[in-house]
Parts: C-alpha cells; sequence; structure tokens
C-alpha cells in the first residue's frame, strides 16, 4: 500500500509539472496521453485520486446510503444522526494496512480498483433520493483495508503450504538419497567379501597343488632310488658269477 502511495505522489507530481496538463508533443490528444501516462506511473492512479486527490480531512457532510433510511409510515423519509466529529482520514486508514512484502505485487489484489468508488453525487432536487446516496468513502476505505487484510492472509497461508510442501519434499529426497547409500555400501560389502572369499579359495588350491606335486615328486624319486638299487645289486650278482 506504501508502494501504491508513493508511486501514485510521483504520478501527481508528474502531472502538476505538465501545466495544463497537456503534453506539449500532442496537443490534441493530449488528454488521452497524459491519462495514459498517468496509468503507466501508477496503474490506479484515478481511483486513488478520488480519495488522496486533496489531501482532505476525511468529514465530509454525511451522504445516507440508502440502506440507512428508515420511512415512517407516510413513506417520509426520516432524519438520521451522524457522527461529524469523526477526525478518520485516509492516510490513518492506510497506514493501518501491514506493509506487504517486497516480493509480492499489491496490483494483484485488485481492491482499490473494484471496491473504493466516489462516484459524482448529483445535487438535483429533481432526481429520485436512491440516486443521490452514496456510500460513505470512510466505509469504502475500511472495506478496501479489509479486502486488503484478507488477501495478505490467503498470500500468506499459499506461502506456508508452499514451504511445508518443499519441506516434505526435501524430506523424502534425503530419504531416498540414504536408503540408496546403503544399498550400495552393501552391495560394495558383498562384492569385497565375495573377493575375499574367492581369493581365499583359489590361495588354498594352489597350496594344495604345490602339495600333490611335490608329494608326486618325493614317490618319483623314491621309485627311481628304489630301481637303481636293485640294478645295482643284479650287477653285483653277475659279477660274481662270472667269477
Amino acid at each position: 500500500m506504501k508502494n501504491m502511495k508513493a508511486s501514485y505522489n510521483k504520478a501527481l507530481e508528474w502531472r502538476n509539472k505538465t501545466g495544463q496538463g497537456i503534453l506539449q508533443e500532442n496537443v490534441e490528444t493530449g488528454s488521452d496521453t497524459v491519462k495514459m501516462e498517468l496509468i503507466k506511473r501508477c496503474k490506479f492512479f484515478f481511483e486513488l485520486d478520488e480519495i488522496l486527490g486533496d489531501k482532505p480531512h476525511i468529514n465530509p457532510p454525511y451522504i445516507h446510503h440508502s440502506d440507512d433510511i428508515e420511512l415512517d409510515g407516510d413513506g417520509t423519509s426520516l432524519e438520521i444522526e451522524t457522527d461529524t466529529n469523526d477526525d478518520t482520514t485516509v492516510d490513518t486508514l492506510l497506514n493501518t494496512l501491514p506493509n506487504l512484502p517486497d516480493d509480492i505485487d499489491a496490483s494483484s489484489f485488485q481492491i482499490i480498483e473494484h471496491v473504493v468508488e466516489t462516484p459524482t453525487t448529483s445535487t438535483s432536487e429533481d432526481e429520485p433520493l436512491k440516486k443521490r446516496l452514496r456510500k460513505s468513502p470512510i466505509k469504502s476505505a475500511a472495506a478496501a483495508l479489509e479486502n486488503s487484510l484478507k488477501a495478505r492472509i490467503v498470500v500468506e497461508e499459499k506461502r506456508l503450504n508452499w514451504e511445508k510442501a518443499k519441506e516434505v519434499q526435501m524430506h523424502a529426497e534425503q530419504q531416498t538419497r540414504f536408503q540408496i547409500e546403503q544399498e550400495f555400501k552393501q552391495q560394495q560389502l558383498k562384492f569385497e567379501r565375495e573377493k575375499w572369499t574367492a581369493n581365499i579359495e583359489r590361495q588354498k588350491k594352489s597350496e594344495d597343488r604345490q602339495f600333490e606335486l611335490e608329494k608326486l615328486k618325493i614317490e618319483k624319486d623314491a621309485e627311481l632310488q628304489k630301481l637303481k638299487l636293485q640294478h645295482d645289486l643284479e650287477l653285483e650278482k653277475l659279477k660274481m658269477g662270472i667269477k
């Protein structure tokens, strides 16, 4: 709301510096050009200008609302007492609105455009009474503040829901990552165990084969030694028979 007031004040200052409000470069269509420029500088300039244009103290002659009028039996309107000592100003009402976060566009609320209306009031006595009765500016400003607070509550609830959903998602991702890491470690440990077991078995088989080879060699050497002894005995017998 403060941002909207600031943009309105800047647009108003620009309009006041243009003399009669007509741009020199386009005198024929200057009115439309100025209007477009004011809307460009402040989207809700004309709505705010109805309330803040002359910076008045909001204490106008009370305008009766049609809902507030009571009729007596013959249809004559009864006089309604109004409080003429209301010191409420537009600035006071607007300043009661909490500051909106910087990342929230105030124009998204579309509050002043739809709620705050200050239609021209006819003073003709011939017009019906209903046309001359309009909503109080104070009520309009209060309704705008109420709607703005409701809109901010909605935005805050959406932000909290988004943060909660994001937190749940992050927790789920952490759980998934932890499970994947645990499965990977288990698979790695299983692989290392199988590799160690295979190495032990291979080493054992190698030792058994070496033992068998050594045993076979010893047996062969023993047989060769035995044959050699038998051959030597045969030779000795032959020599003794010849003599």
